[in-house]
């Protein structure tokens, strides 16, 4: 199958007289110099492991056009039939008559890719732990990419707002903000009122790893630990209060070359991140062709070196961002004051 400007790949044949040189890369053609056919699989599967999202989001399909999701909208309700008890009060009576419907939300996908290059002589040399260590790069890069995406709308080689991306929204995008006081405990009973008088439910935690000092120290007003019955460094604390925890970087966005933006945690219900991929990852490699780095022309052919491309086509949706609450570091003194 060829698209648009592409040269349509030609079968592989033993007989050389019929080959014109054409030949595309493909993965089911592959020699053993080449990428290995199980690495692309192998990246989506620890994709899937190093993502924060891929961990607490919930996945659905997703095409390279608009995708859209169905959000209830009108409940219908029921009445009394009648005027009171009696079999006389309510037969024959009208019944009221309600009302049902479902409303909708739609987003788009993004395209999220890398280059990276190496020497042939290198890829030569020990090709198995090389192919290794480029799925686990791979896979952990993609991870960051999506989890960037969903909490904060970053992209992680920049650190800069996607663009394009209004209508998928982000988990930071709430209005629901709490300065870490100290008082954990306290701190997280806020915000579970905080989404309870709001009618939203608390599913789960998504937290930072530098929370966990707080989970340990939390007393309550005797001065009894809250989340442990005795000092405990080693309690991993995937529960708190009942619920679980999820842990990543993705939390306060230190991925890449993205800020940290002193969130440390975000309660809420997460069933309102939907994800999903428009196809599957894909994992390309040439020694020939040139690249472009800052402006330059990099030959690969003449400067012998290859390049692996990744790519997936990506989407997701935030559906309602008021359904969460984001813990943040309060800001130093004179900062405050001068605020």
């Amino acid at each position: 199958m060829a698209f648009e400007n592409e040269i349509a790949p030609n079968e592989p044949t033993t007989n050389h007289a019929l080959a014109d040189g054409r030949h595309q890369l493909r993965m089911a053609h592959l020699q053993e110099h080449d990428v290995p056919r199980a690495i692309v699989d192998d990246i989506f599967r620890e994709a899937q492991e190093s993502s924060l999202v891929l961990r607490v989001g919930r996945r659905v399909p997703v095409g390279y056009g608009e995708t859209i999701i169905r959000v209830d909208g009108v409940e219908p309700e029921v009445g009394q039939v009648g005027v009171g008890t009696r079999p006389q009060d309510r037969e024959g009576y009208a019944k009221p008559v309600s009302g049902v419907s479902w409303g909708h939300k739609s987003f788009g996908p993004i395209k999220l890719a890398t280059i990276v290059t190496a020497s042939s002589e290198w890829e030569r040399a020990s090709p198995l732990p090389f192919y290794r260590d480029l799925q686990s790069k791979m896979s952990r890069a993609i991870g960051r990419g999506v989890d960037l995406a969903v909490f904060h709308n970053r992209r992680p080689d920049t650190g800069m707002p996607l663009l394009g991306t209004e209508l998928n929204s982000s988990v930071n995008a709430t209005p629901n903000r709490i300065w870490l006081s100290g008082d954990i405990y306290t701190d997280i009973m806020t915000g579970y009122t905080m989404l309870a008088e709001s009618d939203k439910d608390l599913s789960q935690f998504a937290a930072d790893e530098r929370i966990r000092p707080q989970f340990i120290s939390a007393r309550d007003h005797n001065g009894n630990q809250v989340f442990q019955s005795r000092l405990n460094l080693a309690d991993p604390f995937d529960t708190i209060a009942g619920l679980r925890v999820e842990y990543g970087k993705a939390v306060p966005a230190r991925l890449g070359a993205s800020r940290d933006t002193g969130v440390r945690m975000f309660a809420g219900d997460f069933s309102q991140i939907v994800y999903g991929y428009a196809d599957a990852i894909t994992l390309k490699r040439t020694d020939v062709g040139t690249i472009e780095v800052d402006g330059e022309q990099i030959n690969l052919w003449q400067t012998n070196q290859v390049a692996y491309l990744v790519e997936v086509t990506f989407g997701w949706l935030v559906n309602d961002p008021n359904a969460f609450v984001a813990y943040e570091m309060a800001p130093p003194a004179h900062v405050a004051a001068a605020a």
